[in-house]
């Protein structure tokens, strides 16, 4: 996937943004949660995200933002890194 990123001199620019392996974040997040003995409602309450969006991301279905990324870890307890550990992209 490219997007633009400007043009100068009239010459389109192009960046490839990487595919990022969602399965395993979504794994670490569930894990930190089950470690702290959270329920998604309970992470859900600390991070001011809705429940929901918990558990997409639970699932491999959302690729939060890093604001999202670093309130999780907060109401988990665990240093963001710790999410993003071994994530691969393609």
């Amino acid at each position: 996937m490219t997007f633009p990123l400007g043009n100068h001199a009239g010459v389109s620019q192009r960046h490839n943004i990487a595919s990022v392996d969602l399965t395993t974040f979504a794994a670490n997040v569930r894990e930190a949660r089950a470690a702290a003995g959270l329920t998604q409602e309970a992470v859900a309450d600390a991070s001011r995200i809705h429940v929901t969006e918990v558990s997409r991301i639970e699932r491999g279905l959302r690729d939060p933002r890093i604001s999202t990324v670093l309130r999780l870890a907060a109401a988990l307890g665990v240093p963001a890194s710790r999410l993003v550990d071994d994530i691969a992209t393609q």
